[in-house]
């Protein structure tokens, strides 16, 4: 009992027990939040605490109240992967907040051991949350600060892919223009008018940008597939995103 951790292991046995009681679930918990905080007070270390209590309020569909522990955890245990994963999954998943949910995930990526995954799923998060240059901006700090030379030369290989994928929606609405205009498609990316795709067309990412004459389609080789991700279908109001 001289060890300092051995309250908050025994308030962590309760908490277990709390959770395992009958009929607690269908309440959602109401009590779990005070018992994680007087967990991870005593021990502001104990990671898979925040972790747990921050799932199973998820999970009780308590999104908020979720995340304010495990971004807790985040400041107190920045090597654990698992918290800002989570986090930014209830950002995704629950709150439509694909930009904040697209931060968290990119902040996991860069924890030793985690998935390698993730800086795919941050980029696709950056891309359907319509801020591509937030994206390119948040993945371009993450390479000059990644220590590990694989995980590099995977944000890399994301940031390229998230260049193609700027360049493809701006070719896209320039051809879409084009039709408007013409009432066919552009021949070539020589043949649009706007500015903006002008630039891409005169630029090195041209070569790794294919138009098909016939139906105007643009696509990449970078991009086998394009970074759009799962939206919800419906996000209850009181849970939107501003």
């Amino acid at each position: 009992m001289g060890h300092a951790t051995s309250a908050a292991d025994l308030y962590w046995l309760k908490l277990v027990q709390y959770v395992g009681t009958p009929g607690e679930e269908t309440h959602h918990w109401p009590h779990l939040e005070p018992l994680a905080e007087l967990v991870t007070t005593i021990d502001p270390l104990f990671g898979y605490a925040y972790e747990a209590a921050g799932v199973v309020l998820s999970s009780a569909g308590r999104f908020e109240a979720s995340n304010e522990i495990l971004e807790r955890g985040i400041v107190h245990v920045p090597s654990r992967w698992q918290l800002p994963f989570f986090a930014g999954f209830n950002h995704w998943s629950a709150l439509g907040n694909l930009d904040r949910g697209a931060e968290l995930v990119l902040k996991a990526s860069k924890i030793p051991g985690s998935p390698r995954y993730l800086p795919e799923l941050a980029a696709r998060l950056f891309a359907s949350a319509d801020t591509l240059d937030d994206g390119i901006a948040a993945l371009e700090l993450a390479i000059h600060s990644a220590a590990d030379p694989h995980l590099r030369d995977e944000l890399e290989r994301r940031r390229e892919q998230m260049l193609a994928e700027r360049a493809l929606c701006v070719l896209e609405s320039a051809v879409a223009d084009h039709r408007t205009r013409y009432g066919a498609p552009p021949a070539s990316l020589a043949d649009l008018e706007d500015p903006e795709a002008r630039r891409i067309a005169a630029s090195p990412l041209a070569a790794a940008i294919r138009l098909d004459a016939a139906t105007g389609a643009v696509s990449s080789p970078l991009l086998p597939r394009r970074l759009m991700v799962y939206r919800p279908a419906a996000v209850p109001e009181a849970l939107a995103a501003p």
